[in-house]
């Protein structure tokens, strides 16, 4: 299950990149966006249903995906894409089951993830992101 949830969620990514070449911009956008959320349930998944993985892999893996939401939204100018990376990205802290929570390393990542997306939004002038941002922070 946790194969298929990555294979999916990487399908998405080609699938969308394909639908930009094709001139489908709003699909494209709607396939990549969609990538995130998948990739990142899927690392829930292993981690806290099936126990396939620690906390630290789990934690390392949504960082990743959420850089690749990063790159996406930087990439595309999708500001669809950056609402929907940040919003999966404040949750991850809580998605990782923890015995022994690290407060500082929570504080670091919200605070680095606030002031990624924020640049961007001031950078592109997304309006929604900024609030999206500034109210999830």
């Amino acid at each position: 299950k946790v194969i298929i949830g990555y294979v999916v969620g990487f399908a998405l990514i080609v699938l969308g990149i394909w639908q930009m070449k094709k001139s489908r911009k709003n699909l494209g956008h709607m396939l990549l966006g969609g990538s995130i959320p998948v990739l990142m349930l899927t690392t829930f998944a292993m981690h806290q249903l099936y126990n396939i993985s620690g906390p630290t892999v789990a934690f390392i893996l949504n960082i990743i995906w959420i850089a690749i939401g990063v790159f996406l939204t930087y990439k595309y100018r999708s500001q669809g894409i950056g609402i929907v990376a940040i919003v999966g990205g404040v949750f991850v802290p809580f998605l990782i089951k923890s015995t022994s929570p690290n407060i500082p390393l929570f504080s670091l990542y919200e605070t680095v993830l606030f002031t990624v997306f924020l640049w961007i939004a001031i950078k592109y002038s997304y309006k929604a992101l900024y609030y999206i941002s500034v109210i999830f922070f």
